[in-house]
């Protein structure tokens, strides 16, 4: 399925996830930003401040449309070197950082923006999710139970995916699915997380989950729905089934940006036993 929220023609996600791979030419809208930006060193004092933000950010945006995050994050960067209260800045930089698997800076983006009064329930959200790619599951439990206690049910389906999913590599009650998950949930455009849920909590067979993952054409929700799938198996003790469907994730690389394929790439592409970082 074709989706708009990025080019056509991206990076692959090992330039952005390990550093080698395939990095499209600048796009025209990359060319002028960049070009936007020149222009701003001939402006007088006054003047070039501002027009070197809004170059600044029109070169981060048109970067990150390329999926080319490493980059946008150094233009991030760039910004919030002379504007480092800006919470939104900072924030946008974390969401990058985290979807490259950059977790520590991600982590320490999110205390930042706790910091200057940005740490709603979607940030917490994310909070967890950088935990969990970090390893830390006792950590991506806690932010996701301070989510879910503060959002609704469409991001609070996705707190309870990301919580049971650590709960599982602890050997915990993942908690948040047995007191709190139910069949009807208004969960929005979170459908898959509601899926791989409704699977852990014994309403789905595994029968229909396996028709509905060979039935899905969608590269976004593919990976969303596969890793949870992945993951139960692993925790069914069935760690050769996980760790294969681990690699048919990696494999099926067209939305790479989702985080259940990040989740499978720090699983260690393919590896069953833990995130490779």
């Amino acid at each position: 399925m074709t989706h708009s929220y990025f080019a056509e023609v991206h990076a692959s996600p090992s330039s952005q996830l390990s550093g080698d791979g395939f990095i499209p030419p600048d796009s025209p809208a990359v060319n002028s930003a960049w070009e936007e930006l020149k222009l701003t060193t001939a402006m007088d004092e006054l003047s070039a401040p501002a027009a070197r933000r809004e170059a600044l950010l029109r070169l981060a945006g048109a970067l990150g449309f390329q999926l080319r995050y490493a980059e946008e994050i150094s233009m991030l960067s760039a910004l919030i070197d002379e504007f480092p209260d800006d919470a939104a800045l900072i924030r946008r930089r974390a969401a990058r950082e985290l979807t490259t698997l950059r977790c520590k800076a991600a982590l320490k983006d999110f205390a930042r923006c706790a910091e200057l009064g940005m740490n709603g329930p979607d940030t917490v959200y994310r909070v967890g999710i950088a935990r969990y790619f970090s390893g830390d599951y006792e950590g991506a439990m806690r932010a996701e139970e301070e989510c879910f206690g503060a959002t609704d049910e469409e991001l609070g389906i996705g707190a309870i995916y990301w919580h049971t999913l650590a709960a599982w590599r602890l050997g915990a009650e993942p908690s948040l699915l047995k007191e709190r998950y139910r069949p009807g949930m208004k969960v929005g455009h979170h459908f898959s997380y509601d899926r791989a849920m409704s699977l852990a909590s014994g309403t789905m067979s595994e029968g229909d989950m396996k028709a509905l993952i060979a039935a899905e054409d969608d590269d976004l929700e593919y990976p969303m729905i596969a890793y949870g799938y992945a993951r139960w198996l692993i925790n069914e003790g069935r760690k050769e089934e996980g760790g294969a469907l681990l690699k048919e994730i990696l494999k099926r690389d067209g939305f790479w940006i989702a985080y259940g394929f990040s989740g499978a790439w720090s699983d260690g592409n393919g590896n069953a036993d833990g995130p490779r970082r």
